[in-house]
């Protein structure tokens, strides 16, 4: 059933993509902050491509995480696709689903993991905008577990959370000079799976962008931090040993700008501290916007 659900909600957007145009710059970014609302009627899709390079790992046997060892291959691949619409002028809705692949060979026993991870709804609220450029929005959304294999059978690898969660965040942008920053600021409240309570996670985005024209065309640069940390899950209400987490992430990122319908991004995030599992990620956006009517 959940597989079915995830197909229906594909082939239902694939009708709209021949019929892509314009696109409104910097809509969002490489790492799915989202920079302010569509114009009404606007509807706006982009397909981010995520691979992670792992550089620690769970090590059953002592119960905490390890570098990881050269024998042990971890492939982590991500497609991720989002739609947005504005409804009105002040409220976008989207949604949002990954199709994963993920294999860590060399361990014993081999885990893998293929298909649709979890469905993300939700809406954003822009409450103040002026002459200036400055954006505040608001965004509420639930994820629903929906991903295939969830909770995981053997040798299998998780694809999602096998709870409803609820995630709240609070975004801002400000142009400063020939600058722009980006702030965001979240709350991802998770549910229950049975008698385990999975740990909420807070965090925090703050970028620094720059656009410059040239000869070669237009570009966008982005850089800055990512922050987060995640509480410890609960068993009957006592937390599970070693299953709080945080990190910190240096972000980049490039924004290509080949139409006025559609960009071109990558970006890499790389984890300069984590509890758990230190990675360097890779993210390729083609982001495409396209306007009712016109």
């Amino acid at each position: 059933m959940r597989r079915r659900l995830s197909y229906l909600l594909v082939l239902l957007v694939f009708p709209f993509l021949p019929r892509l145009a314009q696109a409104q710059l910097g809509y969002r970014s490489v790492f799915g902050v989202q920079k302010g609302v569509l114009d009404p009627g606007n509807l706006y899709f982009d397909f981010t491509g995520d691979m992670a390079n792992h550089l620690k790992l769970y090590d059953q046997a002592k119960n905490t995480y390890v570098i990881k060892p050269s024998t042990t291959v971890f492939n982590d691949v991500a497609l991720n696709s989002f739609v947005g619409y504005g409804l009105t002028r002040d409220l976008t809705v989207f949604g949002e689903i990954p199709l994963r692949s993920v294999h860590v060979y060399s361990l014993n026993p081999t885990l893998t993991g293929k298909g649709f991870g979890d469905l993300q709804l939700g809406g954003t609220l822009n409450f103040i905008k002026d002459a200036r450029g400055t954006d505040l929005d608001a965004t509420l959304s639930t994820t629903l577990p929906i991903a295939a294999d969830t909770p995981p059978g053997k040798y299998q690898y998780a694809l999602g959370v096998n709870a409803i969660q609820f995630t709240g965040s609070a975004d801002g942008y400000s142009p400063i000079g020939t600058y722009g920053l980006l702030y965001s600021a979240y709350y991802n409240l998770v549910g229950n799976d049975g008698s385990l309570n999975y740990g909420d996670w807070t965090g925090a985005y703050l970028l620094v962008e720059k656009y410059t024209s040239t000869p070669f065309g237009s570009f966008t640069f982005d850089a800055g931090l990512n922050g987060a940390y995640k509480f410890d899950d609960r068993v009957s209400g006592n937390p599970v040993a070693n299953s709080y987490d945080y990190y910190l992430n240096v972000l980049a990122d490039i924004t290509y700008y080949y139409s006025h319908g559609l960009d071109f991004r990558v970006g890499v995030p790389y984890t300069i501290y984590q509890k758990s599992a230190w990675f360097t990620g890779y993210s390729v956006l083609l982001g495409v916007e396209y306007q009712l009517g016109k």
